[in-house]
C-alpha cells in the first residue's frame, strides 16, 4: 500500500505523518522505517505537554535536592570542625588531670549523599568511646520533625517516584491513543512488523526518559561542583545512573504493556 492510499484517508493527524520527515523513511528499508517511527515517536513526545511539565518539575526538584543535600552537608562538617576544637581543649584538660580520657566524634556527611540519603537519616551522628564502651548519640534526624517523619529529598527519590510516574505517562496510552486517532493505521499500511513498531515505540519513550533523567544528573552534579563539594566516586556514580536507567525501562515497559 502506497502514499496514495494513504492520502485518501479521513484520518486525524494523517497530515501531520504526511509531511513528517518520518514518514518518508517508513519507504526505506527496514532499519530506516524503525527509524523513521522512533523520530516520529520523540517528536511527539518532546512536543507533548506531559514532557514540558515533567522535565521542567524534575529539573527543579533535581536543584532543590541538590540545594538541600549541599546545605547538608555543610552544616555537618561545620559541627564536626566545631567540635572538634570544643574536644580539643577537653581533651588538653584530661591530660593534665591525669585522667582517662573520653573519645568523642562527630561523623562526617557523605557528598553522595546528594544520589542517596541512605541510612543517614537512622545512622548516629555522634558517639563516645569511653572505659565502658561505645556510646551513640542521636542521629541527624531526631533533630528535625520534618526529617524523622517524611524523610530526606534526593535523586533517588526523584527517580523512584517522579521519574517513574513520568514513564507511564509517557507510555500508558501509546498504541491505545494512536488507535483512537487514527495514525496507527498509517504506520501499520507500511512493511514493518507489529514488534518493531513497539520495540520503535519503546526506545523513543526510553530516550526521552532518560534523557530528563540524565540532565537532572547533570544539574545535581554541577551544583555539588559549583559549591566546592568534591564528586568523590565518579564510579559511584556512573552505577547509580545506570541503575536508574535500568528501573526506569521496567516503567516504560510497564506503561505500553498497559497500552
Amino acid at each position: 500500500m502506497g502514499w496514495g492510499w494513504v492520502s485518501n484517508m479521513t484520518v486525524p493527524h494523517a497530515d501531520a505523518w504526511l509531511n513528517d520527515p518520518a514518514g518518508s523513511a517508513l519507504a526505506g528499508g527496514k532499519l530506516d522505517r524503525i527509524a523513521g517511527v522512533i523520530a516520529h515517536e520523540c517528536r511527539d513526545h518532546l512536543r507533548s505537554s506531559r514532557f514540558s511539565v515533567g522535565a521542567t518539575i524534575t529539573l527543579l526538584l533535581c536543584v532543590l535536592a541538590a540545594m538541600v543535600r549541599i546545605g547538608d552537608f555543610r552544616a555537618a562538617h561545620t559541627e564536626r570542625d566545631e567540635f572538634s576544637q570544643r574536644w580539643m581543649v577537653s581533651v588538653a584538660e584530661q591530660l593534665q588531670r591525669d585522667e582517662t580520657i573520653q573519645i568523642d566524634n562527630v561523623r562526617a556527611a557523605s557528598p553522595l549523599g546528594v544520589l542517596s540519603v541512605g541510612l543517614e537519616p537512622i545512622t548516629p551522628a555522634r558517639f563516645s568511646s569511653t572505659k565502658e564502651g561505645i556510646r551513640f548519640g542521636e542521629s541527624r534526624a531526631a533533630q528535625s520533625v520534618v526529617d524523622a517523619l517524611f524523610g530526606r529529598l534526593d535523586l533517588a527519590f526523584i527517580v523512584g517516584t517522579l521519574l517513574s510516574l513520568f514513564a507511564l505517562a509517557l507510555t500508558f496510552d501509546s498504541i491505545c491513543g494512536e488507535r483512537s486517532q487514527g495514525t496507527l493505521s498509517i504506520v501499520l499500511s507500511y512493511p514493518i512488523s507489529r514488534r518493531a513498531i513497539l520495540v520503535a515505540k519503546s526506545v523513543a519513550a526510553a530516550a526521552v526518559v532518560g534523557a530528563c533523567f540524565v540532565i537532572g544528573l547533570i544539574a545535581v552534579a554541577t551544583s555539588q561542583l559549583f559549591a566546592g563539594i568534591p564528586i568523590l566516586s565518579p564510579a559511584a556514580w556512573i552505577a547509580f545512573a545506570g541503575l536508574s536507567l535500568s528501573y526506569l525501562l521496567v516503567f516504560v515497559g510497564i506503561g505500553l504493556a498497559v497500552s
